[in-house]
């Protein structure tokens, strides 16, 4: 099978007293063997190539792809093609999980060069988020004076998206997630367990009054055995932040906010100011530590949980205008200290291709749509940070013209102060 359609090629293999096997004289000619032994069907290395990118950023199902490559094999009579929809689904998986080794590093060995992260970890880490140990030295942190806390401060938002469901399936085949507890996507423990341990009077439910909340069981969520996933993401740079996606199987539980803010501050215990952004933080932290507790085999890293109680949060800018007066007084970006021109809304920009994802993840089994997701989700921080660096450069050049035009304004107001005022 190649980009131009389904052909048969004769292909003579080497029998020399040292050749290779048949699988590996294959790949030496850029064909992917839909088998181990007795290979009958073989894929190109460019029709692999081009499926991935199309599915990646169009969002495109095998299916389709697979339907086209019929019609340009036999464009009168398509359904004539030969039928090798099941082998190109079984070798793109393992396609798409070998492109994922090479994007985040792991074909490279990047695990001596990052030594202080866990091994095979195949998510794509954001390079411009403080990371002690890698990219800034533990004694440089604590020796950062107040006024500039914001140079190693991570900022972290949280969101639900709802497209992203899994439906109930009469009968449906079994796959196991390929890279689990490696990649974006956390491995969570089942929402049965979740929900005996969490006390009932520490549930969103039982308190809030927000119309965002009472429209979590309506009826697009019958028949959906996960109603959709929970991220957390940098909140200057919009990367996915390894284990930080856990799926929702019953709403968007504080409980899962709480696993994923953990698990993506594992390895980061060294950072003394996190900022966090959640569209519910003025109820999701007031029995933070008492959920916690709740799950002490989990949550055992005793400076994390420093860090999460400790961290100072807004509420994002379209959020809190559904908020009252002492949220906005209190979690108001633009009366936060430290968080400059944080894009507000940041959280929801991958949502859009989140929805278009959801047509195809709606039918999938469990395993078969976290490898998915992940996939998605590795890639989207993959093309953020090859954009990182124009994109750094292009919001400085930015900030300093909006410096000079407001600095004027700034000095005429200062000078209405007198200097004891100014001094404290």
């Amino acid at each position: 099978m190649h980009t131009n359609g389904i052909t048969d090629i004769l292909v003579n293999f080497c029998f020399c007293s040292e050749h290779l096997d048949d699988f590996e004289q294959l790949l030496d000619l850029r064909l992917f063997p839909a088998t181990v032994k007795r290979v009958e069907t073989v894929f190109s290395f460019e029709l692999l190539d081009e499926f991935h990118l199309h599915t990646l950023t169009n969002k495109k199902a095998v299916f389709d792809y697979y339907d086209a490559l019929q019609h340009k094999t036999n464009l009168v009579l398509p359904q004539n093609a030969p039928n090798c929809y099941q082998l190109l689904i079984r070798v793109s998986h393992l396609h798409h999980h070998l492109a994922g080794k090479r994007r985040s590093g792991q074909s490279h060995g990047i695990d001596q060069y990052a030594p202080h992260r866990p091994e095979n970890r195949t998510a794509v880490y954001c390079p411009a988020c403080p990371e002690p140990n890698f990219n800034i030295d533990v004694q440089e942190i604590q020796n950062t004076p107040p006024e500039k806390r914001h140079k190693n401060t991570l900022y972290l938002a949280v969101d639900g998206c709802h497209s992203a469901q899994c439906l109930k399936k009469v009968k449906i085949q079994t796959m196991l997630h390929s890279m689990r507890g490696l990649p974006i996507l956390a491995h969570v423990i089942s929402f049965e367990i979740i929900s005996k341990r969490i006390p009932e009077n520490l549930t969103y439910e039982s308190s809030l009054i927000l119309k965002a909340v009472r429209m979590q069981n309506i009826l697009k969520f019958k028949n959906a055995v996960i109603t959709g996933i929970v991220s957390a993401i940098c909140t200057q740079h919009g990367l996915f932040l390894p284990n930080g996606v856990v799926d929702m199987p019953k709403g968007e539980m504080f409980c899962l906010g709480d696993w994923v803010l953990y698990h993506a501050l594992l390895g980061r215990e060294d950072l003394h100011h996190v900022h966090l952004s959640y569209d519910l933080w003025c109820i999701f932290k007031v029995h933070l530590p008492d959920r916690l507790k709740c799950w002490p085999t989990q949550f055992s890293d005793q400076n994390v949980i420093r860090l999460l109680s400790e961290a100072r949060s807004c509420i994002p800018q379209l959020h809190i205008k559904g908020h009252g007066h002492m949220c906005k007084a209190c979690y108001h970006f633009e009366y936060t200290c430290h968080v400059g021109r944080t894009n507000r809304e940041l959280v929801k920009t991958p949502w859009s291709s989140e929805k278009l994802t959801g047509g195809s993840t709606h039918y999938m089994n469990n395993g078969h749509r976290h490898n998915t997701l992940d996939d998605f989700h590795r890639f989207w921080n993959f093309c953020k940070v090859q954009k990182l660096g124009a994109t750094l450069e292009r919001q400085w050049a930015q900030a300093q013209l909006a410096t000079e035009d407001l600095q004027p304004q700034f000095d005429e107001f200062t000078q209405l102060f007198p200097p004891d005022t100014l001094e404290e």
